[in-house]
């Protein structure tokens, strides 16, 4: 594996394991000609989770470096040390020494409030944008016969 990266993690609130997940597939970036670095997956292969209604999802966007910080993200993940006491990720206090890292929130009520628009304009899908300073953190809602799952993100930072 060769670094740096760009990683995706996420934490979802209906998983009874209260984890963190680092996907081993990484952003694939581009930068254009007004400094805008973009990063996506090319495929919903990479990514493709089947959501619950009654659930938060953490995202984190976050640059790995080399080796040694990769290690130690991934010791930090199965210790749990950033979960806090009330079982939930605690992202606005991250302790990852890195150049970049941004965190979203899918709350419950903008899953269900995309199911209600899908389902209102007869839709399979719907792109979902979430913000943080000057990152944008898009992802796909899909439907696939009576469940939903998300898939298909990406990324710019400005």
């Amino acid at each position: 594996m060769s670094f740096p990266r760009y990683a995706l993690m996420y934490y979802d609130t209906s998983n009874i394991n209260n984890t963190w997940t680092l996907l081993n597939r990484y952003f694939i970036l581009e930068k254009n000609e007004n400094d805008i670095v973009r990063g996506t997956f090319l495929s919903d292969l990479w990514f493709n989770y089947k959501i619950q209604e009654d659930s938060d999802i953490y995202f984190m966007i976050l640059f790995i470096e080399n080796r040694k910080q990769y290690n130690f993200i991934i010791n930090l993940l199965g210790s749990n040390q950033i979960i806090n006491e009330n079982h939930l990720p605690n992202i606005n206090n991250i302790p990852i020494n890195t150049k970049f890292a941004k965190s979203f929130i899918l709350t419950k009520e903008k899953i269900k409030n995309t199911y209600g628009e899908m389902e209102e304009k007869k839709k399979n899908s719907h792109r979902i944008a979430l913000y943080q300073d000057n990152c944008i953190f898009n992802i796909e809602m899909m439907k696939h016969d009576s469940c939903y799952t998300i898939g298909l993100p990406n990324f710019e930072i400005n």
